[in-house]
């Protein structure tokens, strides 16, 4: 596991690349919220904090992503959590829960 401050959303906003093998995970967190942001790294969230510094940060985990055997895990990507790096393209790959939906609380 290997930290990479990605700082611009927030002061000191780390990501996190996990490898095993020829296999990578990127978990960059706030780096990206939609994935178009991959295409348009300057394009800004109102939660950023630093948009000169989410720039580069999004540009260096574009980088990352890029690398062979790469998966993301995006917090804010809704239904498409996990995925590739195709060009500037976020490719989602398919995933099967292993644990049940959380129950509603009542």
């Amino acid at each position: 596991v290997h930290a990479l401050v990605t700082p611009g959303h927030s002061p000191g906003h780390t990501s996190y690349v996990i490898t095993a093998g020829d296999e990578r995970v990127v978990v960059f967190g706030d780096v990206f919220h939609i994935p178009a942001q991959i295409a348009h790294p300057h394009w800004g969230s109102r939660p950023d904090s630093d948009s000169a510094a989410v720039t580069t940060a999004r540009r260096r985990i574009a980088g990352e992503l890029a690398r062979p055997g790469t998966i993301g895990f995006a917090f804010h990507f809704g239904d498409q959590a996990f995925g590739r790096l195709i060009g500037t393209r976020w490719e989602p790959v398919e995933t099967e829960a292993v644990l049940p939906a959380p129950r509603a609380l009542g």
